[in-house]
Order: structure tokens, then C-alpha cells, then sequence
């Protein structure tokens, strides 16, 4: 299948995820798609263009977006997958951005985030004295 056709599909399957109301973990299928696109991206296209500030400027208007959209003031199902999709490929190709994700603090605590991920509801019910049995869900 043709690169262009493949890209419009995963486009296409994310959208109709959010609006069929599946159950469950589909419910996020568009951010699946959104790093699956990405990931068809980055091993296709990435390494033939070079660093530009453009990329910045959109990475500070896909933030300012993000904000908008977390504050209910402007929503659009698909938006916000896009708005991240905007930032990751932002943090590859701008010249800020770049620099910014390659900090030393930012890679080490990426590592740990899984396993602060991991280690947070145990925090949380020993800070406030709860049981620490994991949630049902």
C-alpha cells in the first residue's frame, strides 16, 4: 500500500474510533493511531529534512491549543490528537524543541516514567493512610 493511502487510513481508523463509542481501551484509539502515525512518519520522512524555527512557532501553537482544549473552550474530538501529533513531530524537527526534549533532565526522568507510573497510587494511598489495594478496573 502506497505511503500517502496508508497514512489517510490510520487518519480515517482514528476518527471513526472516537465517534463509534467503543468500549473499553478504544475509547483512546485515536491516540494510538496518532503514535503510529507519527512512528510511519519518523521512519519514512524524518531524517531527509532538516531543523527549522517554523516547527517551533507550531510547537507554541499546539500548546496554546492544548490549553484551550483542557479548559473546554474549544473542542473537537480529533483536535487534540492532533495537537500532540503537532508537538512530538515538533520536538524532532524544530531547532528549539529538539534541544529542549535532548536535556539530560528530561531523558532521565522519560526513563523513569513508567516506573513512576507504576509506584504513584502506592504513594498516594501511604501519603493519605488508605489501603493499598489496587483499584478494580
Amino acid at each position: 500500500m502506497p505511503v500517502l493511502q496508508r497514512r489517510i487510513l490510520w487518519v480515517l481508523l482514528a476518527i471513526i474510533a472516537k465517534d463509534s463509542n467503543l468500549p473499553g481501551v478504544f475509547n483512546f484509539f485515536e491516540y494510538f493511531m496518532t503514535g503510529i502515525f507519527l512512528a510511519d512518519i519518523m521512519t519514512l520522512e524524518m531524517e531527509t529534512s532538516p531543523k527549522n524555527y517554523y516547527w517551533d512557532i507550531f510547537s507554541i501553537l499546539a500548546w496554546s491549543g492544548i490549553v484551550l482544549v483542557l479548559c473546554n473552550k474549544f473542542y473537537i474530538p480529533i483536535l487534540l490528537p492532533l495537537l500532540f501529533f503537532i508537538i512530538f513531530i515538533a520536538a524532532f524537527k524544530g531547532k528549539y524543541n529538539s534541544r529542549l526534549f535532548s536535556t539530560k533532565f528530561l531523558c532521565i526522568t522519560g526513563g523513569m516514567c513508567y516506573t513512576i507510573y507504576l509506584y504513584h497510587y502506592f504513594i498516594i494511598s501511604y501519603r493519605k493512610n488508605l489501603p493499598v489495594s489496587l483499584p478494580n478496573w
